[in-house]
C-alpha cells in the first residue's frame, strides 16, 4: 500500500505533509485530509479533495494571513 500525502507551505514558508485518509461506507468512497483541525472536510473523490484546498483559505485573525490547513505562523 502506498501513502498518499499532500505537502503545504504556510505563509512563513513552514513545510508540512498531511496523508490523505480514504474511507468507504455502504459502498461509497470517500477522502480526507488528516490533520491538526479538528473541522476535517469529507469529499466523494480526489478531484473535489484538491479542487477545495485549492481554492479555499482560512484567515488568522491574528496577523491576517491566509492559510488553507490551520497552521499557526
Amino acid at each position: 500500500m502506498i501513502e498518499l500525502k499532500i505537502g503545504y507551505m504556510t505563509s512563513a514558508n513552514e513545510i508540512y505533509h498531511y496523508p490523505i485518509q480514504r474511507f468507504e461506507n455502504e459502498g461509497e468512497a470517500y477522502y480526507a485530509v488528516m490533520q491538526t483541525d479538528p473541522d476535517v472536510k469529507v469529499f466523494d473523490s480526489m478531484a473535489s479533495l484538491v479542487k477545495h484546498y485549492h481554492t479555499f483559505s482560512d484567515g488568522d485573525s491574528k496577523n491576517g494571513l491566509l492559510e488553507s490547513f490551520g497552521q499557526s505562523v
